[in-house]
């Protein structure tokens, strides 16, 4: 019965005396051969026999299962084991000794492909930082000229000639945003955080603010009440707060005024769920996972401007403040996207 459940369990099983006698053995399938001896410490390293004596004291003098892992080297090769100890009835020791050594490397790997992740994810957001901040002085060099261009020698220029610099101009607009995006993505993940208690009242109106003019343009409704107060990054959740209720203004149909609800209620006991809520065009289920995709636009560039970056900065900045981002819609009605954030301390 016993050699049954060895074969079972993997662990090859031995039942020592409490000087560490071997008095059985009862090798596993597939488990190193050279485990199956009764003389079992001279085939282990000094590194190895030590922890595996302690453990079998241990059970033997409080009678409650031991756990011990220890590595030896056989040949030259490095096995890693898990050691189990037990007392039994009869004031022996089983021992249960199973080779994990596949385990381990394969524990070893994945840190490494995670450090080497990492290490890239660091390499690719700096370099997307530099590479957007170098950009901005050549952009503006390449609009002021084209509009000193027009300025300047627009007389003597034909209408498809002033054509020609008004898509220059509009081009490098475009792409001076798109590189002001890229900023923001990056700062998204590597600025420094400073997480202190932030009303959110105080981020929204600075939002408002900010946006005043939109909002008279557009003749947006917008309602709210009393706000928590979050444990959060001020300017982070700031940029939260700008990007959902953008896009509650720009994904609108022109036949209607935007109409925005601003709503919070406790998600558990330490965070609360701010709820964005909109009248707009609607996202289709399928394309929930592809809005927070970087530059993953569902609609073209003439019918709503931008990078379609702004999403994949709220959950980046939702993500490393500690909550979730959370979507439902329905098309030609409207979309809730909501966030969770720590309660703000005193709350």
């Amino acid at each position: 019965m016993l050699k049954s459940l060895v074969q079972v369990l993997h662990d090859t099983v031995y039942e020592v005396s409490r000087d560490f006698k071997v008095l059985h053995v009862f090798p596993a399938a597939g488990s190193p051969k050279f485990l199956h001896t009764k003389n079992l410490l001279p085939v282990l390293s000094h590194e190895a026999a030590v922890p595996l004596l302690e453990a079998v004291q241990k059970a033997y003098e409080l009678g409650q299962l031991q756990e011990v892992e220890f590595h030896s080297i056989f040949c030259g090769k490095v096995f890693y084991f898990l050691g189990r100890a037990n007392k039994t009835h009869r004031n022996t020791i089983f021992l249960l000794i199973r080779d994990i050594t596949s385990i381990k490397q394969h524990e070893a790997d994945l840190i490494k492909q995670t450090e080497l992740l990492a290490a890239s994810n660091q390499d690719l957001e700096r370099f997307a930082y530099i590479a957007s901040h170098d950009l901005k002085e050549p952009l503006r060099a390449i609009r002021g000229f084209a509009n000193a261009l027009c300025e300047d020698y627009g007389q003597k220029l034909d209408v498809e000639a002033i054509s020609y610099i008004s898509f220059i101009v509009e081009g490098a607009e475009r792409l001076q945003r798109l590189v002001d995006d890229l900023l923001d993505f990056s700062k998204a993940q590597t600025s420094d955080l400073h997480l202190e208690n932030v009303n959110l009242n105080s981020v929204l109106e600075d939002v408002l603010n900010d946006l005043q003019k939109v909002f008279e343009e557009k003749h947006v409704e917008i309602e709210y009440g009393r706000l928590p107060l979050v444990f959060a990054d001020y300017g982070l959740l700031y940029r939260v707060v700008l990007n959902l209720v953008s896009n509650a203004i720009k994904f609108v149909p022109k036949s209607k005024n935007p109409k925005i609800r601003i709503t919070s209620q406790l998600h558990d006991v330490n965070t609360y769920k701010i709820t964005v809520s909109d009248n707009g065009i609607g996202i289709p289920k399928h394309q929930f996972e592809q809005i927070f995709k970087p530059f993953q636009r569902l609609h073209s560039q003439n019918v709503y401007p931008g990078s379609g970056i702004g999403l994949s900065i709220v959950q980046r900045i939702v993500s490393r403040l500690g909550g979730q981002v959370y979507l439902e819609s329905v098309v030609d009605q409207g979309s809730d996207f909501s966030f969770t954030i720590r309660r703000g301390n005193g709350e």
